[in-house]
C-alpha cells in the first residue's frame, strides 16, 4: 500500500481519483488547493503527489519548484515523493519547470 497526496481543486475527478486508487489499496489523502498542498506534502510520508497544475492559492509548478528546493529532480528524487503533474489542459505550450 502506498500513501498518496491527490491535490485537484475539481470535486469530480479528485473523487475520481480517489475511489480508483484506493480500489487498488491505496491510502489517499485530497486537498484543493495549493497552500494546503505544499503544508501537507511539507509533512511528509507520502510516496505519490498527484499535483494538478492550476490551483487555488499556489499553482502546481511553484508547489513542485518548492518542495524540491530549486534543485535538479535527480539529485533530490531519494528525499521526495514522486510528483505527477495532472491537468485537463495541454502541456503542448507548457515547460517542464518543475523537472528541470
Amino acid at each position: 500500500m502506498k500513501r498518496i497526496l491527490v491535490v485537484e481543486d475539481e470535486p469530480a475527478i479528485a473523487i475520481g481519483l480517489r475511489d480508483s486508487l484506493e480500489a487498488e489499496g491505496h491510502a489517499v489523502e485530497v486537498v484543493s488547493d495549493g497552500v494546503e498542498a505544499e503544508t501537507r506534502a511539507r509533512e511528509g510520508g507520502f510516496d505519490l503527489i498527484l499535483l494538478d497544475v492550476m490551483l487555488p492559492g499556489r499553482d502546481g509548478f511553484s508547489i513542485c519548484r518548492i518542495l524540491h528546493g530549486g534543485r535538479e529532480r535527480s539529485a533530490s528524487c531519494h528525499n521526495h515523493p514522486r510528483l505527477v503533474r495532472i491537468a485537463a489542459a495541454t502541456f503542448a505550450r507548457w515547460p517542464v519547470p518543475c523537472l528541470r
